[in-house]
C-alpha cells in the first residue's frame, strides 16, 4: 500500500485573502464584536463569537462557533486552519467550519496589526456572466 506525503500548510495574509477561497493564517484578535448563543432545530445550543482579527498587512471579520469561541479574547493570538473567505451581506467574513481548526499561537509571527486595511469593510457585488 502507498502512502501519501503530507504537505506543509501555506500561510497567507490577510491582504491576500479573496472571497470562496480557504486559507490558514497567523492572526491576533483585536476586538470581539458580539457573542451570542442560539438553538439549533434539535434545541442544542450553539455558541457563536464574531470578532475582527488582523495582522500586519489588515484586519477581517471572522466567526468563531462553540469550542472556537474561547479563542474569542481581545490580544489572544490564534491560528486559523483552512478557514473559508465568504460573501456575507456583500462583506468579506473568515469562517473556521467542519474542515478547519482554530488553535492558540504561542509566538507572535508578524508586526504591528494593521487596522486601517480592513477588508471585511469592503462591499461585493455580484455580477451576472455570460
Amino acid at each position: 500500500m502507498e502512502t501519501t506525503q503530507l504537505r506543509k500548510a501555506v500561510f497567507k495574509k490577510i491582504a491576500d485573502i479573496e472571497p470562496q477561497q480557504r486559507y490558514n493564517l497567523y492572526v491576533q484578535v483585536i476586538k470581539v464584536e458580539s457573542n451570542v448563543v442560539i438553538k439549533r432545530v434539535d434545541e442544542e445550543p450553539v455558541k457563536m463569537s464574531i470578532c475582527l482579527v488582523g495582522d500586519d498587512t489588515g484586519c477581517a471579520r471572522v466567526l468563531l462557533k462553540d469550542a472556537q469561541v474561547a479563542h474569542a479574547k481581545e490580544g489572544e493570538l490564534v491560528i486559523l486552519r483552512n478557514a473559508n473567505a465568504k460573501i456575507i451581506k456583500e462583506r468579506v467574513r473568515l469562517e473556521v467550519d467542519i474542515w478547519g481548526k482554530v488553535e492558540k499561537l504561542t509566538e507572535k509571527k508578524f508586526g504591528e496589526v494593521n487596522r486601517k486595511n480592513n477588508i471585511s469593510e469592503v462591499e461585493y457585488e455580484a455580477v451576472m456572466t455570460q
